[in-house]
């Protein structure tokens, strides 16, 4: 995350944050902020969340983003799903 900083201005930090998990995404949001970036925290309620995929949609679109990047399997299904949803001919890139 601290290579982001160059860009910042480019960037925004999407964080999908599982509601049913203690430790969340606290200490990642914290992180990014203090390094002058850009957050967004989406609320995932359950193992599948479709409200949550809608609100990454949305913010793919508000954002005009042109990358996603994902850490994990769920992460990267979200991303993939929200990217069809965005409304988009192709999907973003996922990566």
């Amino acid at each position: 995350m601290p290579a982001l900083v160059i860009i910042k201005n480019q960037v925004k930090v999407i964080l999908l944050a599982e509601t049913r998990l203690p430790a969340g995404t606290k200490k990642v949001k914290e992180f990014a902020e203090s390094l002058g970036l850009d957050v967004v925290e989406i609320s995932v309620r359950r193992r599948l969340d479709l409200q949550a995929v809608s609100d990454l949609a949305q913010c793919l679109k508000t954002f005009n983003a042109k990358v996603v990047h994902a850490h994990d399997v769920k992460a990267s299904f979200y991303a993939l799903r929200a990217s069809q949803k965005s409304g988009e001919k192709k999907p973003k890139l996922v990566i």
